[in-house]
């Protein structure tokens, strides 16, 4: 901590010492180097410079406008949240609902979030962000929720990160610890024989999406740990043509069965949730689990027994909170993608968008309010040059303090 005063400096980052003295000097008649007297200290000069983070938009144009080279001390410690810009919701039609007065207000009337499967909604801000609350009146129930973000020029990109799609021709490891079998790759397919478990640590609560052809005997695992047998979410497709959702917490479990399976590709989607654990097959949910829900962080793992192969195309998984919309959270938190643009939407230009959908509604959720933290793009300004520059979530300061010595 950096005080000047009783001011504490902002987020700190360098502070240099200078020592400066004055001296006077003198050529003498018959002196090689020229006569020098020491006339004092002018002191010590420390320059602190630090990093600002506006946490909303306001504070950001707010500094923006005292780009004016004047002196000033500014207090941003706030930890306020900004308002959402733009509210749309997209029916068949098509039919347009701007929520936005609605969404901006703590006291204003709650609006229906995704009321049927063929619904979008759409959230614009003009700069980007990292996470975004809802003020949840009611919670929903929604089969999977797909997230998107705009590419520009009507373009969409789902929000999830794939984890891996097995290009090349061999097995990345430095994602995969191939614990046993063997593992082949070629023509974005991997072929797994054995156990194969991720070294990333992921959850708890989120959403993962697997393509894959089962030949025989497998199961699919969020393993938590490397050797838990006691806590885990297992998809198991069963040797006599049953698959199957089970969790497993404290050496209990529970489990479901999910009818029949077929050696074909499908996209499997197991969402966590805090309180239930659902499985989809291609968009349609097969099982649902609500006890022995694992509560730790998990790895993914392939787990085939005997000459038993499984082809997978690509695994992803969630970026964004996947309890959003079901009454454990009202957060979403992202990574912004470095190719997120502005777009237009319904005649709205110049915003950064994400929409989200989701393949079924069993009941909607209502929302009281929409807001936003940590709002990235700032304007980058340094008073000491008066610079600015875009795509920077910061704003530098530099200062500098002198303090007198004694001769």
């Amino acid at each position: 901590m950096v005080k000047f005063g009783t001011y504490t400096l902002p987020r700190v980052l360098e502070i240099q010492r200078e020592t400066s003295r004055i001296f006077i000097e003198r050529q003498l008649p018959g002196r090689q180097f020229a006569y020098r007297q020491d006339q004092g200290g002018l002191g010590l000069r420390f320059t602190v410079r630090g990093a600002i983070r506006p946490s909303t938009e306001l504070v950001k144009n707010q500094i923006e406008a005292l780009a004016d080279g004047t002196a000033r001390i500014l207090d941003l410690e706030k930890n306020d949240l900004a308002v959402l810009e733009k509210c749309f919701k997209w029916q068949t039609g098509p039919v347009w609902t701007d929520n936005t007065d609605e969404a901006a207000s703590p006291g204003g009337t709650p609006f229906t979030l995704l009321g049927a499967a063929t619904d979008y909604h759409y959230f614009g801000h003009r700069e980007k962000w990292n996470k975004v609350q809802f003020t949840l009146a009611a919670a929903g129930d929604y089969g999977v929720i797909t997230w998107e973000y705009s590419k520009g020029n009507g373009t969409w990109e789902n929000l999830d990160t794939l984890l891996d799609h097995f290009l090349g021709s061999s097995l990345d490891t430095t994602i995969w610890t191939l614990t046993s079998g063997t593992a082949s790759v070629a023509n974005s397919i991997l072929t797994l024989c054995g156990d194969l478990i991720g070294k990333q640590s992921f959850g708890p609560y989120f959403s993962t999406t697997i393509r894959c052809a089962r030949q025989d005997y497998l199961r699919f695992e969020i393993f938590i740990g490397y050797t838990d047998v006691d806590n885990y979410i297992q998809m198991q497709f069963d040797g006599t043509g049953t698959l199957y959702l089970v969790c497993k917490s404290g050496g209990v479990m529970s489990y479901v069965s999910c009818g029949a399976h077929d050696l074909s590709y499908h996209d499997y989607v197991v969402i966590w949730l805090s309180n239930r654990v659902r499985l989809f097959r291609d968009g349609t949910l097969v099982g649902t689990v609500t006890a022995q829900i694992p509560t730790a962080a998990g790895k993914f793992r392939f787990l085939s027994y005997g000459a038993a192969t499984t082809m997978v195309d690509y695994i992803r998984y969630s970026y964004v909170d996947g309890t959003v919309f079901f009454g454990q959270s009202g957060t979403i938190t992202l990574i912004p993608p470095s190719d997120w643009k502005h777009d237009m939407v319904n005649s709205v230009a110049n915003k950064f968008w994400l929409r989200v959908s989701a393949s079924s509604v069993t009941t909607a959720a209502t929302v009281n309010q929409i807001q936003l933290n940590n709002v990235f793009n700032c304007i980058m300004l340094d008073p000491s040059f008066n610079e600015t520059a875009e795509n920077y979530n910061i704003i530098p300061y530099a200062a500098t303090f002198l303090q007198v010595e004694n001769p």
